[in-house]
């Protein structure tokens, strides 16, 4: 009997220890991972779209939007935005936002608020041609080009994923 008892409650813990492994593991996938969704503008014209949330090397927060905007089945834009914590972060425009990837490739993404961005904290930036090719790394790191601070954003490889699913026909 007390041989039943020592082995009841070693699988009961381990079955608390699975559980609080599968919590954490949503809890952590959850503010990464989105759906790509399809809106029709106006008639021809369709905008595909991935919202994502990841943190910086520093702990701030980001919403991430890749979007794409066909125009009678053509694509006419594939772009990257970045939106910031107002007064965390501030961009500093006109600069380019490089990607970095793991085997050490320094690719440029034109900046889109050249001229005007709505708001200091809001970067965009052209990814298609980037994206127009296959990306086989596990992960890019985007080097921010904000004032003041050196941040780089990690963006882990279903996050690519789903840019790529945008991105190519």
């Amino acid at each position: 009997m007390k041989m039943f008892k020592k082995n009841n409650c070693n699988f009961i813990k381990i079955i608390i220890a699975l559980l609080l492994t599968l919590m954490i593991d949503l809890i952590i996938c959850d503010q990464s991972f989105a759906d790509v969704i399809k809106q029709i503008e106006e008639q021809g014209q369709i905008l595909y779209q991935v919202r994502n949330r990841l943190t910086d090397n520093e702990g701030n927060n980001w919403q991430i939007i890749l979007f794409k905007r066909l125009k009678e089945g053509k694509t006419t834009e594939v772009d990257l935005r970045l939106v910031g914590f107002p007064d965390a972060v501030k961009f500093n425009h006109p600069q380019d936002l490089t990607l970095s990837t793991v085997k050490g490739e320094q690719i440029k993404a034109h900046d889109q608020f050249a001229e005007k961005a709505p708001a200091d904290n809001v970067g965009q930036y052209d990814l298609q041609k980037i994206l127009s090719r296959s990306i086989d790394e596990k992960s890019i790191t985007l080097l921010l080009p904000v004032k003041e601070k050196s941040l780089a954003l990690k963006i882990p490889y279903p996050i690519l994923l789903e840019w790529q699913e945008i991105a190519n026909p």
